[in-house]
């Protein structure tokens, strides 16, 4: 089951699943521009030509605070300034919701 949250509300419950706790978003925009440069870039492309369809995909947000997929949309979300993003949380796919 998929809802929407704000970009700021998932920044601020949920923390980047790549590294450990102290690893920011911050860190994870820095760390993603600098190591992936072309897949930020694409991302921001995508933005810029109001193609929003890559976006339509749910980041899964995991019942253990972090996210579990989708950190490279959240980061370009930041980065671009966009409003709400969709999102799944995994306890509904162990439910089978």
């Amino acid at each position: 089951m998929s809802s929407h949250l704000t970009v700021e509300e998932i920044v601020r419950q949920y923390r980047p699943g790549s590294r450990g706790d102290d690893w920011t978003w911050a860190d994870e925009l820095r760390d993603l521009y600098e190591r992936e440069p072309a897949r930020m870039a694409w991302f921001e492309d995508r933005l810029r030509h109001r193609d929003f369809a890559v976006f339509d995909k749910p980041i899964l947000l995991g019942d253990d605070g972090r996210v579990w997929d989708g950190h490279h949309r959240v980061v370009a979300a930041i980065a671009q300034r966009l409003h709400r993003l969709p999102v799944t949380h995994s306890e509904h796919l162990r439910k089978g919701n």
